[in-house]
């Protein structure tokens, strides 16, 4: 068959030739298409290249009556409507180590043009001044470094700030540190914020991201402190992050990235004197550009040779009739996975998995990917995906179990999993009902029926009169709705028991506050699940 590649982004020349060398392919290299002409083009490509300038919205894939393969050539999908691509059957890829050199050194250039006032001393000679007095610096040598986040660029970002002679401080509560890297440490979030005297971020935007540096972070920082942003903008509570620049608790910030992109125009924390500003640059190297396009490319080859995706960030390739049959399990132990993470207290050391009826039939070993991706996806967002998961775990050296068996007591199917780290463990089952719902069957042996799906809150308290009502007060008091709610004993009255509770929105963290300090409450999570599409 022809593919017909449409490419709306500006990508070097090479990955155009790569493409158009391919037998059988047709290259339409149209950068800086309208919107407007894209809903037309669309139409007729069998795949679309994009940076970050296309917007490829859910009216996109929808006319993209030919559309299998959306590529972005970057790291970020953001500007991609992911769950319109899965519910259509397209599937999305990403390069997402092509930018990890240049986001590492945009970070250096960052922190040292905040040390050493770089941007405000080079505008000041640019207008006739020689004020040396005005532009005293400080040095990176013998200074704190605080990273948040230890995946690639945090990891580039770390090699490199040691060469300066820096001490580095880590937060990442999803990773184990290697038995090489003991020349860092490994910090809770507090204590890297208030010993840092520069931090810097690289963790996904998620909603267990967003905000991550707020007011209360920002009261935690050590005073003098200079904050880096190359990450995503959301991470940042712009507002809070001017008002302590106003009291002048921090001494600078630089920002690559922002919360609205581009930032309204006279925006007054990026005229502030202690602001760095640059427009998203992390990635753009020369570089960085032709590793990304290449990459994609190569990877599109693959799909159009029939090869298996790699980086892909939605589904695997499935048979039609094998996806009739995977894909409502694929998407049952996604949920179990992402409860998991929810219900830990640290990264995962051992994963248990129990296949069990009619689902232990099945490819078990496609299915477990989907409890591995929504296990990792609240800490790593969108950089953990079906097809590098398992790595991902092999690499943190997690080990895995996984069995099957015929019984499945009173259910068709059941997908058990126990996941141990450093400081618990915790057992969750699910099944599917007949009618197509995702039930949730078990946790920690306690017997529990609820749906497996939306917003949860999962409790383990005692079991006394009252302790229900007392709850139900706390929820409403934070203006929290209960849609659903089930506990259960796993012995006598008296013992403690386990209740879940499912809620119209996600209860706030002063809630959750509010829950644990309750006398009667042992434990509490609050459990946000992944939608599957076209399932709820």
């Amino acid at each position: 068959m022809t593919w017909r590649v449409l490419i709306t982004d500006p990508v070097v020349p090479e990955c155009v030739a790569l493409l158009e060398a391919e037998p059988g392919v047709q290259v339409d290299f149209e950068p800086g298409l309208p919107a407007s002409d894209l809903l037309r083009r669309i139409a007729d490509s069998d795949a679309l290249i994009v940076r970050s300038g296309t917007q490829v919205t859910r009216e996109v894939i929808e006319a993209g009556t030919r559309l299998k393969v959306i590529a972005r050539a970057g790291t970020g999908v953001d500007n991609v409507d992911v769950e319109a691509a899965t519910r259509r059957g397209v599937l999305v890829m990403n390069a997402p180590s092509g930018n990890t050199i240049a986001a590492a050194e945009h970070t250096l250039s960052l922190m040292l043009a905040l040390a050493r006032a770089i941007p405000a001393a080079d505008r000041s000679v640019k207008a006739g001044e020689w004020q040396r007095g005005r532009f005293l610096g400080v040095e990176l040598y013998g200074k704190t470094l605080g990273i948040l986040g230890y995946g690639r660029i945090g990891r580039e970002v770390a090699r490199r700030a040691a060469a300066f002679g820096m001490r580095v401080l880590i937060h990442d509560p999803f990773v184990t540190p290697e038995p090489t890297e003991t020349a860092f440490q490994f910090r809770v979030l507090p204590e890297v914020l208030g010993e840092a005297d520069f931090v810097t971020l690289h963790v996904p935007f998620t909603s267990h991201t967003r905000h991550l540096i707020d007011e209360a972070a920002l009261a935690h920082l050590k005073p003098g402190a200079r904050l880096v942003n190359v990450s995503r903008g959301g991470v940042v509570d712009e507002a809070a992050l001017r008002r302590a620049l106003e009291a002048g608790r921090l001494a600078g910030a630089a920002l690559d990235v922002f919360e609205e992109e581009p930032p309204a125009k006279g925006d007054p924390l990026i005229q502030r004197a202690d602001v760095v500003a640059t427009p998203h640059l992390g990635a753009s190297t020369k570089e960085a550009q032709e590793l990304v396009a290449i990459t994609v490319a190569e990877q599109l080859l693959d799909v159009f040779r029939g090869r298996p995706a790699r980086n892909a960030v939605n589904l695997p390739t499935l048979t039609p009739e094998m996806g009739e049959r995977v894909r409502p399990f694929l998407y049952l132990a996604e949920r179990v996975g992402a409860m998991q993470a929810q219900l830990a207290q640290g990264p995962p050391k051992s994963i248990q998995v129990r296949f069990a009826g009619e689902v232990a039939e099945l490819d078990t070993a496609m299915i477990a990917l989907g409890l591995f991706k929504g296990l990792l996806t609240p800490s790593l967002g969108d950089r953990a995906n079906y097809v590098n998961c398992r790595a991902i775990l092999k690499e943190r050296r997690v080990g895995v179990d996984l069995t099957r068996t015929d019984d499945a007591g009173e259910f068709a199917s059941a997908i058990e999993s126990r996941v141990e780290n450093e400081r618990d463990q915790h057992a969750v089952g699910a099944t599917i009902r007949r009618d197509g719902s995702y039930r949730l069957t078990q946790v920690d042996g306690y017997r529990i029926d609820a749906e497996l799906a939306g917003s949860l809150i999962v409790l383990k308290n005692q079991d006394v009169p009252g302790v229900i009502g007392r709850i139900g007060t706390i929820l409403g008091d934070h203006r929290v709705n209960i849609s659903h709610l089930t506990w259960g004993r796993r012995g006598v009255r008296g013992e403690d028991a386990l209740t879940v509770i499912g809620v119209d929105t996600p209860l706030p963290a002063a809630g959750l506050a509010a829950l644990a300090a309750e006398k009667t409450v042992v434990w509490v999570r609050s459990v946000t699940l992944p939608a599957a599409p076209g399932a709820d």
